[in-house]
């Protein structure tokens, strides 16, 4: 099964897990007047459970993640009803966007499955002779992820018309500087330089196509687009 979807089947399992517990916090709550409602520490629990799940399944830099935060701070309470009410919600419009396949998690994890493919292929193509279509293929998934990240990035690649050189405006290595600002720092810039420059060359060995379309992989681990 694809990474993507083991993920996706686990974020929906852990939903499902949230949406058993709520229920059974409103059927304690009908029962109140006969002393069996549900205590500050039962919604401390279940709120704590529905920003776990929203972490793990978006990270702390999602905007899901936030707005919980956001809720939790507003209400002043993690034991609050009203924030298992305002939560809950929360984790069934994330549970839509997982359905719908909107969130930008999944489709991180989707492209470096992709990516993942293509390096395997070009590794076997160096392991059997094959340098020079293995060269081509690592520096395409190399060129194609740097061009989803400046996208993830908002970094725009279309070229003003009165550009003198408009190719040096949309070229890898200017994607790679412009990337250094925001994306990661400058190790990984000159190392990407290197890469590039490296899938160019006429000539190189199977071992070091080979490393080369691991680090690559490795890249594309570390900074997801």
């Amino acid at each position: 099964m694809p990474a993507a979807d083991k993920l996706k089947t686990s974020a929906l399992v852990q939903i499902a897990a949230i949406d058993r517990q709520r229920s059974h916090l409103k059927t304690r709550e009908r029962h109140i007047a006969y002393g069996g409602g549900a205590t500050p520490d039962d919604y401390a629990d279940f709120n704590a459970m529905c920003l776990a799940v929203v972490d793990r399944v978006t990270g702390r830099h999602d905007a899901y993640y936030e707005r919980a935060l956001r809720e939790i701070e507003q209400c002043g309470s993690i034991t609050s009803i009203e924030l298992a009410q305002v939560l809950h919600g929360l984790v069934r419009s994330l549970k839509r966007d997982i359905d719908e396949g909107w969130l930008a998690t999944f489709r991180e994890i989707e492209h470096a499955d992709v990516y993942n493919d293509l390096l395997d292929s070009a590794d076997r193509q160096a392991s059997q002779g094959q340098i020079g279509p293995a060269l081509i293929l690592i520096r395409s998934v190399l060129e194609g992820h740097l061009r989803q990240l400046a996208a993830k990035y908002d970094i725009a690649l279309t070229v003003d018309p009165e550009d003198p050189d408009p190719k040096q405006r949309t070229s890898p290595q200017h994607v790679n500087d412009e990337l250094a600002q925001v994306a990661y720092g400058q190790a990984e810039h000159k190392s990407v330089g290197i890469w590039l420059r490296q899938g160019a060359q006429a000539n190189p060995n199977r071992e070091r196509t080979i490393d080369l379309a691991t680090q690559v992989r490795n890249f594309i681990a570390k900074y997801p687009a």
